[in-house]
C-alpha cells in the first residue's frame, strides 16, 4: 500500500495527468452547457487550450525527457485536434475543418520519428551480432521506452534477422 508522501511524491512528478483530466472534463462541461453565443471563440478557446496549452504543459512536466517529450507533445497536440471533433458539437466546427490538416502534417511528423528509430533499431540488429536481451538493454539506456517492449521489438529484429540468414542459405547467397 502507498503511503501518503509516497502518493504525493508522485503527484508532484506527474501533475500533467491530473491537470489534463480537469482541463479536459472543464472543456467538456463549457460545450455542454454553453448556448454558442460566440461560436467562434468558443471553438478557438477549446481548440487553444487542448491543442495548444495541454501539449505545452505537458512539456513542462515532462521536460526532462528530451526529443521523446517534444515528439510525445506533438502528438499530443495532434490527438488534442481529433478530441476537439468529438467535443465541439459537429455544428459548431468552424475552425475545426481548416485546422485538420495540422492533425495529418503533425501525425506524420512523429510517425517519420518513430520510423527512424525503428530502422536505427532494424540497421543495428541486421549488423552486429547480439542477442536480443543486449540489443533490448542498449534501447532502453538510450531511450525512454519500457524494458517490455524494448525485448519484444528486438526480439522481432532477431526473428527477422534469422530469418534473412536462413532465405540467404536457402538461396546460395
Amino acid at each position: 500500500m502507498l503511503s501518503h508522501q509516497r502518493v504525493f511524491e508522485k503527484i508532484n512528478q506527474h501533475w500533467f495527468y491530473l491537470v489534463a483530466v480537469v482541463m479536459i472534463a472543464g472543456e467538456w462541461i463549457l460545450v455542454r452547457t454553453d448556448s454558442w453565443r460566440m461560436p467562434l471563440l468558443i471553438e478557438a478557446g477549446v481548440i487553444g487550450d487542448l491543442a495548444i496549452i495541454l501539449p505545452i504543459l505537458y512539456f513542462v512536466c515532462y521536460r526532462q525527457k528530451g526529443k521523446s517529450a517534444i515528439v510525445r507533445a506533438l502528438a499530443l497536440s495532434c490527438s488534442a485536434i481529433w478530441v476537439c471533433g468529438y467535443i465541439i458539437p459537429q455544428a459548431h466546427h468552424h475552425l475545426l475543418t481548416s485546422l485538420s490538416w495540422l492533425r495529418y502534417l503533425g501525425m506524420a511528423a512523429v510517425i517519420l520519428f518513430e520510423l527512424r528509430f525503428m530502422i536505427l533499431l532494424y540497421r543495428s540488429v541486421f549488423k552486429l551480432d547480439e542477442s536480443a536481451e543486449q540489443i533490448a538493454a542498449k534501447i532502453v539506456s538510450g531511450n525512454d521506452m519500457p524494458l517490455w517492449l524494448a525485448r519484444l521489438i528486438s526480439w522481432e529484429a532477431a526473428f527477422w534477422r534469422k530469418t534473412w540468414q536462413l532465405l540467404k542459405r536457402m538461396s546460395g547467397y
